[in-house]
């Protein structure tokens, strides 16, 4: 009886994915980097494509290149573009994407991704 329903579930089971031009599922775990800052993980075919698109300048605040969105479910995280502090203190969604450091957010309701069994995209529209 467990394999039969297992079986149903893994067939009838359908995730809503966000819709754009590129989306990237974060896959957990999430390294909780700081405060309510996790960095999201990516495996290494949708890496190289995250490589390949513009990302925020660390280093510069008012710097908005990156297109990426962080989707929880189906609801928009933001703000992006945030700094690391904002990200880590404050919570509440805020993320940014940098090249070379990779993608971070914090949940809508600071939970650990880890735990809270949403599901989490990188998408550029």
């Amino acid at each position: 009886m467990y394999f039969a329903l297992a079986t149903y579930f893994e067939r009838s089971y359908h995730v809503s994915r966000p819709s754009g031009k590129v989306v990237l599922s974060l896959t957990p775990p999430f390294l909780r980097e700081s405060g309510f800052a996790y960095r999201g993980a990516l495996l290494l075919e949708d890496r190289r494509t995250l490589a390949n698109i513009p990302s925020d300048d660390p280093n510069n605040a008012e710097d908005t290149s990156s297109p990426i969105q962080i989707w929880e479910d189906q609801a928009l995280l933001g703000p992006g573009h945030s700094s690391f502090e904002a990200i880590s203190k404050s919570g509440r969604g805020h993320f940014a994407h940098w090249t070379g450091r990779g993608i971070f957010f914090s949940t809508s309701d600071n939970t650990d991704p880890n735990e809270n069994r949403r599901r989490y995209w990188a998408v550029v529209p």
